[in-house]
């Protein structure tokens, strides 16, 4: 539909228009290392002052979430591993960014059904992380367990030091 769509706009079957969104998807995708680059060894000292500039947390190279891409049923076997817990039929992208929102690191390959933590977990950047290769912490939400370089939030249903009666 999107590439009929796409192809009526431009005066151009919805082959042709499959042709040329997949050229242009694989051209873009194939700038991803000039442009998608975690800074492994040594951080710049710059992203880790605009952290602090925004959060006031010392030592942050980064921010981590997932979003849901909405794809069509894919049929098959495992179609049903790629409906999330909305319901729909999703891909999981999981991103880093930066202090600038610019992205420093992107895993698109997991479906739907897949916790956020789970992707994070089987990830390149986390086995840097713990191999120490990284210097610093992540950002996180709730989505995520809490390794020694992700902060997530604390969630508490009272108070931390409640006394005891």
């Amino acid at each position: 539909m999107f590439q009929e769509a796409c192809g009526d706009l431009c005066d151009i079957s919805q082959p042709s228009a499959s042709c040329i969104i997949k050229r242009v998807s694989e051209a873009i995708a194939g700038l991803k290392k000039h442009y998608i680059q975690f800074p492994t060894a040594d951080i710049p000292p710059p992203i880790k002052l605009d952290f602090w500039r925004i959060c006031a947390f010392p030592n942050v190279v980064g921010t981590i979430d997932c979003t849901h891409i909405k794809i069509p049923c894919p049929g098959g076997a495992n179609a049903k591993l790629f409906r999330n817990r909305k319901g729909f039929f999703s891909v999981n992208v999981q991103a880093v960014s930066g202090p600038n929102l610019e992205i420093q690191n992107i895993v698109v390959r997991w479906a739907g059904s897949v916790r956020d933590s789970r992707i994070s977990e089987n990830s390149r950047l986390c086995a840097q992380f713990e191999r120490s290769d990284i210097q610093g912490k992540l950002f996180g939400d709730n989505g995520y367990s809490c390794p020694p370089y992700l902060m997530t939030p604390h969630t508490s249903s009272g108070p931390i030091d409640s006394p005891r009666t």
